[in-house]
């Protein structure tokens, strides 16, 4: 209900009741503030399950990316996984690409052992650089510390927006128009509680002041 039309019902309640505001309509005002009350903290349970799911959420699909990007960057620096060649290759190769980002496809190139060939995208661009490390394994262990930290940093990202992307604003809305129905209820309680006599060239000048609302 817009401020409009609860100020014309305070109006009309002043004209019709001309003295004191009969007690059931009081109570009927407190029963409706109860409502939005209740409605209000029923909405916030509800915000608060879904924010719990929505973390519990997050946080696995971080787990996995995590995970999937590192069995694909150790994958792409110890072997060179099939199929090798031909269409089918390139998008094996920009799928890698995409996943694990030009930071890590960089780090990977550095620690990729000797003889593994290079490999091209659809676009006949290189994204994994031939194998330069001797292949005693030494080199790549010591690097993976700092790969597993680009890949945290990388997973850790994913999650941010995704987080956005999960969008509580309906709640906080919901909060907000339940709070200004609340006000506008108090406001026309607290005119009614006043039970006095309203003259009826107060109501005109009352409605004469609402048309211009409108």
């Amino acid at each position: 209900m817009n401020l409009t039309r609860l100020l014309s019902l305070s109006a009309g309640l002043a004209l019709l009741v001309g003295c004191a505001t009969p007690v059931e309509v009081k109570q009927a005002l407190a029963t409706k503030d109860q409502a939005y009350g209740d409605n209000q903290q029923l909405m916030e349970q509800y915000r608060a399950l879904v924010e719990s799911a929505n973390s519990r959420y997050i946080n696995w699909h971080r787990y996995l990316k995590q995970l999937e990007m590192l069995d694909l960057a150790v994958e792409w620096a110890t072997t060179n996984p099939e199929p090798s060649g031909g269409e089918a290759g390139a998008k094996y190769a920009d799928i890698a690409k995409t996943v694990l980002g030009d930071k890590i496809v960089g780090l990977v190139n550095e620690i990729r052992l000797k003889k593994l060939l290079p490999r091209k995208g659809s676009d006949g661009k290189e994204i994994f650089s031939e194998g330069k490390n001797e292949g005693d394994m030494t080199r790549l262990v010591q690097r993976l510390p700092g790969l597993v930290m680009q890949i945290s940093e990388k997973a850790d990202a994913d999650a941010s927006s995704l987080t956005k992307q999960l969008d509580l604003s309906a709640f906080d809305e919901y909060r907000t128009n339940v709070e200004a129905l609340r006000r506008l209820n108090a406001m026309v309680k607290r005119y009614l509680d006043i039970d006095v006599t309203v003259k009826r060239d107060d109501v005109k000048q009352l409605a004469d002041a609402i048309k211009t609302l409108r």
